[in-house]
């Protein structure tokens, strides 16, 4: 019985899904004076990363259709990335289209202008100054929420000293902690985060809720300018996290839970928290003591974190690396920067480009 009863929920979740790939199919797009960018999904998958580049696209003027696999409809499930994605394209029809954005084994596009996805990691320190190097860009909450215009907006302050804002739910980092040794030669996030933790215990503030961090934030006294502070607690999202970054003088970055890269790395940039990162190939353009400052260890670590808590970062040397973190930010990520980039290779002879995106964008078999 409970074998028939599950054969008949499956029945009828196909017959659900397959209706809704129809009336997707089915959608009108509205009529636009918009150069159209076409996305081929076969052979990738949906998800927050092609979210990614969908809204890049947007934002430089371009309307979205979509040619689906039905597979790659379907296989999206309840993912909100995916999904948006799907509800922010129209299915292709028979218009001209000025950029392809696919697969790298796509061959139905000759003479059309390409952009291919690339998402091996183990590759992207060969391809950093590359020109669609965005291995991971803003949040997705934050792409649509067009916050890089928002943070321009936001004083600056030096309010605290060097912040790390972001999740270390063990479930998400722990299990990777080897893959992350063995293959990128980095400490996980727990890692650095814990060894933090111990070596500076006086000089660490942790708050356990928002309200006990926003009371040290807004204290006219600025007890936190020469703290280290981990929000890892209390979940502080939307534009108070932007907030926070945009009034922390230096950015600590750690691992995401199985890759170097993390989402908040292009936003401490953005905000202009001048970087603290351990001795790694992420992106290019980060120079020590010019925009960043770079350890080679652990223990180079507390050399930078004990010269920040006993004030030994001049304000005007904070200013000059701030300054100029937000430059790199403009010249390879910022959205006008994303417009130039894909402006010039329109007019270029190059038939494609490689997009340099991470985690995996395509799908992988069932044997591998």
């Amino acid at each position: 019985m409970k074998r028939l009863s599950l054969l008949f929920s499956r029945a009828i979740a196909a017959i659900r899904n397959n209706r809704s790939y129809a009336a997707w199919k089915k959608r009108q797009a509205p009529v636009e004076e918009k150069p159209i960018a076409l996305f081929d999904t076969d052979g990738l998958t949906v998800n927050r990363r092609i979210r990614q580049v969908e809204l890049q696209l947007i934002d430089a003027g371009y309307t979205i259709r979509i040619l689906p696999s039905k597979a790659s409809f379907l296989s999206t499930g309840n993912e909100p990335y995916g999904v948006a994605f799907w509800q922010n394209g129209f299915c292709a029809k028979d218009e001209p289209v000025s950029l392809v954005v696919c697969g790298k084994d796509n061959r139905k596009y000759p003479g059309q202008k390409k952009l291919v996805f690339c998402d091996d990691i183990a590759d992207f320190p060969q391809h950093m100054e590359e020109p669609f190097f965005f291995p991971l860009h803003l949040h997705m909450i934050r792409m649509e929420a067009h916050q890089e215009a928002f943070v321009k907006q936001l004083p600056q302050e030096q309010k605290i000293g060097a912040v790390f804002i972001g999740s270390t739910a063990p479930a998400s980092y722990k299990p990777f902690e080897s893959y992350i040794h063995n293959t990128f030669h980095l400490p996980s996030r727990l890692e650095v985060l814990d060894h933090v933790r111990k070596a500076f215990p006086e000089s660490v503030f942790e708050p356990e809720t928002a309200e006990e961090f926003w009371q040290a934030f807004d204290d006219p006294f600025h007890p936190l300018k020469n703290k280290i502070v981990l929000i890892d607690k209390p979940h502080i999202g939307g534009e108070d996290y932007m907030r926070i970054l945009r009034n922390s003088a230096f950015h600590l970055w750690t691992c995401g839970d199985q890759f170097p890269y993390c989402h908040n790395q292009p936003e401490g940039m953005l905000c202009g928290a001048v970087p603290i990162l351990q001795e790694y190939p992420l992106y290019a353009g980060l120079k020590n003591s010019e925009n960043c400052l770079i350890f080679s260890e652990l223990l180079g670590l507390d050399e930078i974190l004990e010269k920040i808590i006993s004030g030994g970062y001049a304000d005007e040397e904070i200013e000059r690396m701030s300054q100029n973190i937000q430059a790199l930010y403009e010249k390879h990520f910022g959205e006008a920067a994303f417009e130039q980039k894909l402006a010039a290779f329109l007019k270029s002879e190059k038939e494609e480009e490689p997009y340099y995106i991470h985690p995996a964008i395509y799908r992988r078999r069932a044997s591998e």
